[in-house]
């Protein structure tokens, strides 16, 4: 297991020069998880889904002020392998060092007893290392960037033959788990299907799913419209 602290910069207006072709560096010693985990055996899309929707569930009994760290937005990816799980919290610059170790490590323990029930059941490797890297003030730095141009919206939901809504009156019940299966469901029975998260406060379907290819639309102010 891995715990890394990385604290995040306000970012510079002048962007930094990137070289053309830089041969790839060998992995070293506690920085080895990145490396290893571009080489690592890929899962098929139905394990994969499966394992990351069992981390995040684990990581909801992770508990913080403001809930648990996925309700609460602090988990900025999970990436799974089948020799490699990756968690990475994206923490508020009020975490200091101690208090964003602390969280880590709870994050790692719940993460490691998924893996070895995962491992157990044949669907990770025995060996599966779990790393989580705290990364603390990415959120804001990354608010702070300069918006990347984002496309039009020019169409609404009249073309929608059928909305289906996933609600609760309470925080951390399994809405977005939910919702993610029904959507996976209808679209392999052949349907066109879109998702939409409407928790502004905590959306957890980029942590279920994967950050889109496309940016998504804002509005004049930055804002993205529900």
């Amino acid at each position: 297991r891995r715990r890394r602290l990385l604290a995040a910069s306000r970012p510079s207006s002048t962007p930094p020069a990137i070289p053309a072709s830089p041969p790839p560096e060998p992995p070293r010693g506690g920085e080895a998880g990145r490396g290893r985990r571009l080489e690592a055996r890929a899962l098929d899309a139905e394990s994969e889904f499966a394992t990351r929707l069992a981390v995040v569930e684990a990581l909801r009994g992770v508990v913080v002020e403001e809930g648990d760290v996925v309700s609460s937005g602090l988990v900025g990816s999970v990436s799974v392998t089948y020799d490699a799980v990756s968690v990475d919290l994206e923490l508020p610059r009020s975490f200091d060092e101690a208090k964003a170790s602390r969280l880590a490590e709870e994050c790692e323990s719940a993460t490691a007893a998924t893996r070895d029930a995962l491992a157990a059941e044949g669907l990770l490797a025995a060996a599966c290392e779990v790393e989580v890297v705290a990364n603390v003030g990415k959120a804001a730095a990354r608010e702070e960037e300069a918006l990347a141009p984002a496309p039009v919206v020019k169409e609404s939901t009249r073309r929608v033959a059928r909305v289906v809504a996933v609600s609760s009156c309470k925080g951390g019940v399994g809405k977005s788990t939910v919702a993610t299966n029904l959507a996976f469901a209808l679209r392999a029975k052949g349907f066109e299907v879109g998702i939409v998260d409407a928790d502004v406060h905590g959306p957890s379907l980029p942590t279920l799913v994967g950050e889109p290819d496309v940016p998504a639309p804002r509005g004049p102010r930055g804002r993205v419209p529900a």
